[in-house]
């Protein structure tokens, strides 16, 4: 019985684990294998071999791969972790899995963080899907949807404020799914129209593509939306498409 380890496709290794793995149920196992085919992970859970479960040797070899691969250090945290506490990203890095799971955890709070990325490359979340909890993922779609959706509408309830899918939203009405509030859209472009009066008042500009409102304290006129759009703070305008100055000298740099 031979593990084979392969974290790099051009190192591999073929190591013994009947030292680790108690042999007599290795020979069972391989017999039952020989007999039966591979198994299952369907089957796996309930399958018997002489009162010990296939679970139970899916952790034995869990824990054997465990003690023969070297620990790696997290990107993140810097701790020494395990084969199985590793997620290798598209980048070649490695993250253990608590630091992957409070990166996901924070996508789902702040659209600058969506999605996730290492490197300029966007983490799968196939990476971590096995080890991430049901609250995690229910946020996390839920923030898919609310950050792939560019004319947004929020709960008019000040207590609330929380994104209303455009499912939730039938003849100009979108109802809360949290508190059952009805914002109509009247009261929600009297609203749109209140701070764009205000914004136009202090020279706020709004993005192009999503029609997020920003200000500019000081930099360059060069603006990155949260929703990635990049455009001018004069005019507006696609980053790049304008004549305008690239910057300021005196909104440079920070209040001194």
């Amino acid at each position: 019985m031979t593990f084979r380890l392969n974290e790099d496709a051009e190192d591999s290794a073929t190591v013994s684990v009947d030292s680790i793995v108690d042999t007599e149920y290795v020979k069972q196992m391989e017999e039952f294998v020989a007999t039966n085919g591979e198994l299952s992970s369907q089957s796996s859970s309930t399958l018997q071999v002489d009162g010990l479960t296939a679970i139970a040797f899916q952790e034995e070899q869990r824990v054997a791969l465990d003690a023969l691969t070297p620990l790696a250090d997290c990107e993140v945290c810097s701790e020494a972790i395990s084969f199985h506490q590793r997620v290798r990203l598209p980048c070649g890095h490695i993250f253990c899995v608590d630091c992957t799971l409070e990166y996901f955890r924070r996508a789902t709070k702040d659209e600058v963080l969506y999605p996730p990325m290492c490197c300029t490359r966007q983490i799968s979340l196939l990476l971590i899907r096995k080890d991430m909890p049901d609250d995690l993922s229910r946020a996390y779609e839920k923030a898919k949807l609310e950050f792939a959706t560019l004319d947004r509408t929020y709960c008019a309830n000040p207590a609330c404020g929380q994104f209303v899918p455009p499912t939730f939203i039938v003849d100009q009405q979108a109802t809360c799914s949290h508190c059952d509030t009805v914002t109509h859209a009247t009261a929600r472009d009297k609203a749109m129209e209140a701070t764009q009066a205000l914004a136009d008042l202090n020279g706020w500009k709004t993005c192009y593509q999503c029609n997020r409102i920003v200000e500019l304290n000081f930099g360059c006129y060069h603006m990155t939306c949260p929703c990635k759009a990049e455009f001018c703070y004069l005019c507006g305008a696609k980053w790049k498409t304008c004549d305008c100055s690239r910057w300021n000298e005196d909104r440079l740099l920070g209040p001194r």
